[in-house]
């Protein structure tokens, strides 16, 4: 579909309506001074409504399939409307203890979530060329679904703190919680945490840092936890069965199977970490180190047998996962520049590490595949036991083939047909024109690529004539591809002469190194300006946009760089010819390979942040407490190499990175007032 088309033709109409009140309130049932023993509550009601009509039309001249095709003038109308209510009750007791060495607080809280909501949409096409765009007229109907779902959510919290001098603290922490999305027998589960800190540079043998080391603790802790799938499967939906009909009516069916058995992932973590300052907190830090491992680990869309009647289940307990990684946090407070002029710094660096510890043996086969078709733009996924996930593999990219293989120069019916060179190692003819073969391009010292394989030392293979033998694509002994000029080249990693599942090497990881930020505040006068910066170092991203817009397999829009195809014998590009399989070529020029893995680097400068604070001396005539300007930019540039529109993705699940092109985002430009009476 053209973009411009979809843009000026195209319908897509949608109304949203929701309303969202909340009530707060405090009251202080005992104590209000530092003395004395305090209890207070505080609560909230928040309630969320809200209805959503959709209604999408999409005209004939957005496609570029044959003009008879009975799925264009198509029109989609959902509509959807939910209901939301959250309350929450908090309890704060605080005794005092009689000495300001002793100190403990207890925090009770209680929170109920619920929900209800249903949704339906209908899909029609072939609606008559014109003004008529609406599903609800006797066009054919495709697609139609419906659901209905309900949700609640409880959960009690009680933690206590106790600290004794601000020299050592401990914290214990329990959480229950019931869902309703899961099993009967499993709705409701406790997490219990225990956290605690030592601030060592009270100790009084650490008399001897102070001058230099103004704090010194240690932060260990360990919880347990756990998490509900994004969305309830406890509950049918149904949608049309577009294989069956009776008297011209579509049937329907269950979309998945009830989920009466899941259970929440098994969470466990461990973490250390220190604070730190010197010079009087002229620096400070704080690092962090963390390890956790989720078994029972909930994955989605979990392949069954056709025999059950299903394609696969929503959700499924299965695997185990470990993720430990490192935090470092650094601030440069106050440094004075001059005398109204001062300036700050803040820098944050770290990492996570993911490792597969476990998974069942039917999911691994199901995601890993056998991968014996030859597919284009489809990245092999393979997920090993005892790696991280996210790995890239495919073949490396070596360009384009100059020559096909009639254009060798090294066969007779080759020097027949194009000419041999006159001169030794010269690569030109007798009038001292360049001859358009292989051999002679490699005398010439130029780019001499042709299909034709070559052993580990750079030697041509030959059959037992002496004839080179031509490079296929072969991934199964069923079929056999002979690659021509004008195709990609792919590396033959064990030079037998064909491009196979054994030449399949490993490209890069989704999971960056590192990734962290940075910011500095300057200070003059009354005015203040903030910048935040962040970035990300290490990772891969396969740019799939890349990969489809310079495909040219079939009718969609192409990028620019397609000019650069090649298109006859003795071109230099880097850009493969064109074979469109609507017309019926085979291509196999847009194979996973590194062609399209490129590096996901990238410094952002996030924002910058102007601010005016006023005289509130000045201001007390005329009634105002403080007066204080704003005006800031977010998203300003991105430095990187990366060519897509932005390096920003993440990988998700046990995929591997992947930009397909989203909407990047919005520069925006922000002018506030704060202003206090």
């Amino acid at each position: 579909q053209n973009p411009l088309a979809v843009g000026e033709l195209a319908q897509y109409n949608t109304e949203n309506y929701s309303i969202n009140p909340m009530i707060t309130f405090e009251y202080n049932l005992l104590g209000l001074e530092d003395n004395e023993t305090q209890l207070k509550y505080r609560g909230m009601v928040n309630l969320n409504a809200s209805t959503y009509t959709g209604s999408k039309y999409m005209p004939a001249a957005l496609y570029t399939s044959e003009w008879y095709n009975p799925n264009k003038n198509s029109s989609i109308a959902d509509d959807s409307k939910s209901l939301g209510f959250t309350t929450r009750h908090q309890l704060i007791f605080t005794p005092y203890l009689g000495n300001s060495d002793h100190y403990m607080t207890m925090n009770g809280q209680f929170e109920l979530s619920t929900g209800s909501g249903n949704s339906q949409g209908s899909t029609a096409v072939g609606l008559p060329t014109g003004n008529i765009s609406s599903s609800t007229i006797g066009a054919k109907l495709t697609s139609s679904g419906t659901s209905k779902w309900q949700s609640r959510n409880v959960s009690f919290v009680f933690d206590a703190h106790y600290s004794y001098k601000s020299k050592y603290s401990l914290r214990l922490a329990v959480r229950g919680e019931g869902n309703t999305a899961m099993g009967d027998d499993r709705k409701w589960a406790a997490f219990p945490s225990i956290s605690a800190r030592w601030n060592i540079i009270d100790e009084p043998w650490m008399e001897w840092a102070k001058p230099y080391l103004s704090m010194f603790s240690l932060r260990p802790g360990f919880g347990l936890g756990g998490h509900a799938p994004g969305s309830n499967a406890t509950f049918n939906s149904y949608s049309t069965y577009n294989s069956l009909s009776y008297l011209g009516m579509a049937g329907f069916q269950m979309d998945y199977i009830r989920l009466t058995d899941l259970r929440r992932s098994d969470k466990r973590e461990w973490n250390i970490g220190s604070d730190f300052g010197f010079f009087s907190d002229f620096l400070t830090g704080a690092f962090n180190f963390y390890h956790n491992m989720t078994r029972d680990n909930i994955i989605s869309n979990y392949r069954l047998p056709s025999s059950t009647g299903f394609s696969s289940l929503k959700f499924k307990n299965s695997g185990t996962i470990r993720n430990y990684g490192w935090e470092l946090n650094m601030n440069l407070n106050n440094i004075k520049l001059a005398k109204d002029f001062s300036m700050s710094m803040y820098f944050n660096i770290g990492n996570n590490f993911n490792e597969i510890i476990e998974l069942e043996e039917a999911y691994l086969d199901e995601k890993n595949g056998d991968y014996d078709a030859p597919q284009n733009s489809k990245y092999l996924p393979r997920i090993q036991i005892g790696n991280p996930s996210g790995a890239i593999y495919g073949f490396r990219y070596k360009g384009v083939y100059r020559y096909d293989y009639d254009h060798n120069g090294y066969t007779q019916s080759s020097i027949a047909a194009y000419g041999y060179a006159e001169h030794e190692n010269s690569g030109y003819d007798a009038k001292g024109n360049p001859i358009n073969t292989a051999a002679a391009a490699l005398r010439r010292g130029e780019n001499a690529t042709c299909p034709i394989a070559f052993d580990a030392d750079g030697n041509i293979l030959t059959d037992a004539k002496g004839i080179p033998l031509p490079m296929y694509y072969c991934y199964n002994e069923s079929y056999r591809y002979q690659f021509q000029g004008g195709d990609a080249i792919y590396e033959d990693v064990n030079h037998d002469g064909q491009i196979d599942r054994y030449d399949m090497v490993y490209l890069g990881n989704s999971n960056p190194k590192c990734n962290g930020g940075f910011g500095i505040q300057l200070y003059y006068d009354r005015f203040s300006l903030n910048t935040g910066f962040n970035f990300r170092m290490g990772n891969q991203i396969v740019n799939t946009m890349r990969m489809q817009l310079e495909s040219m397999l079939n009718n969609n829009n192409q990028s620019y760089a397609t000019t650069w195809r090649w298109r006859k014998n003795g071109d230099i590009t880097e850009i493969p010819r064109a074979l469109s399989r609507v017309h019926g070529y085979n291509s196999y020029n847009s194979l996973p390979s590194d062609r399209y893995v490129e590096d996901g680097d990238y410094l952002r400068l996030q924002y910058v942040q102007l601010s005016y604070d006023f005289d509130a001396k000045k201001l007390k005539k005329y009634g105002i407490n403080n007066l204080k300007l704003f005006a800031s930019v977010n998203n300003i540039w991105c430095w990187t190499k990366y060519t897509g529109v932005d390096p920003d993705v993440s990988p998700q699940g046990f995929a591997v990175c992947t930009d397909g092109g989203r909407t990047p985002r919005t520069k925006s430009f922000t002018c506030s007032v704060n202003l206090g009476f």
